[in-house]
């Protein structure tokens, strides 16, 4: 059983072991803020607690880090001493459904489709994405690309240009899925793959892609165009009802 002491001190405590013999304290690389416990025991290493810095974090972003990270943490019970939680701990990790958190649906993100660039070898111009752009608008989301009932979680709602960036925006609904937007809200989905047909020509010894037509979104965790190429706008998430 986990326990969060959300108190008055100048932590909020989440333990994970009742009781612990000897303790080694390291501040965990890559979170500001963050002090993980560690528990010995015989020559291995167990996670007893975590302590957050009140000036840096809400009670609203450490719930966001046990969902994120829960997974993570409770199974890590075996390891080197010289191996760390934060190791251990990835931006992509699973969301924890132990520690819910109620999520309003439709939950409403943004995202970026595509930027002017070279993707998988072929070049998407600033005048065909612009052109193209608003073929995207009402078609669906889904994950990992599947093509089922089941995979579909949503609808691309609204779609624009930025013209400053070179690159199509979109607001996405996430219908009926609530595992699913919980994982974009707590950014443990932040990669997105767009599924667009085109014309390929030969310009300049290059391959160019031109007559687009935007056929959906997938959600996934590892998307060929990185981020701000592609990819969920954490900055702009909602949790609201629309």
């Amino acid at each position: 059983m986990v326990k969060v002491e959300l108190n008055e001190s100048e932590t909020y405590s989440v333990e994970f072991l009742q009781s612990c013999g000897e303790t080694i304290i390291h501040a965990l690389k890559g979170f500001d803020g963050i002090k993980a416990c560690y528990c010995r025991e015989s020559d291995k290493l167990k996670v007893a607690k975590l302590e957050f810095d009140k000036s840096k974090w809400t009670k609203e972003k450490v719930v966001e880090f046990l969902h994120a990270h829960y997974d993570q943490i409770v199974s890590f019970n075996e390891v080197k001493p010289d191996v760390h939680l934060a190791e251990k701990i990835t931006s992509n990790s699973s969301i924890m459904e132990k520690l819910s958190m109620d999520m309003a649906l439709p939950y409403v993100y943004n995202g970026v489709a595509l930027t002017e660039g070279t993707w998988h070898g072929k070049f998407y111009p600033y005048e065909e994405l612009k052109k193209g752009c608003m073929t995207l608008k009402g078609k669906k989301i889904t994950l990992d690309h599947g093509d089922t009932a089941m995979s579909s979680v949503g609808i691309v709602d609204d779609v624009w240009f930025n013209d400053e960036k070179r690159r199509i925006e979109y607001r996405g609904k996430i219908l009926d899925d609530e595992a699913c937007a919980r994982k974009v809200h707590t950014g443990s989905i932040t990669d997105n793959s767009v599924e667009v047909w085109g014309d390929n020509e030969i310009e300049d010894k290059r391959a160019v892609r031109k007559n687009l037509e935007f056929k959906g979104i997938s959600l996934v965790l590892h998307g060929e165009c990185p981020f701000p190429g592609c990819g969920i706008l954490p900055e702009l998430n909602q949790n609201i009802a629309a």
